[in-house]
């Protein structure tokens, strides 16, 4: 039991400063470029990069999750 609770708390130790956050993030320079690669159409296909088009969940179950957090947090 004690092995447990020392777990969960490093864990929230570890997850602390992400936990309360208070930051906003836009996209404005990204919205920018793919502007400009919208009316240059050469660079348009190398650009494509619309978050829309991502499969969140894939990403997290099979990449952020394996690859960082795994990898990185239970060392």
């Amino acid at each position: 039991m004690n092995r447990k609770i020392n777990y969960v708390m490093r864990l929230v130790d570890i997850y602390r400063p992400y936990l309360f956050f208070d930051a906003v993030f836009d996209d404005l320079n990204t919205e920018k470029l793919r502007m400009a690669a919208r009316t240059s159409l050469v660079e348009e296909d190398m650009l494509y990069f619309d978050p829309k088009c991502i499969d969140w969940e894939d990403y997290f179950m099979n990449i952020h999750i394996p690859g960082g957090i795994v990898k990185h947090v239970f060392k």
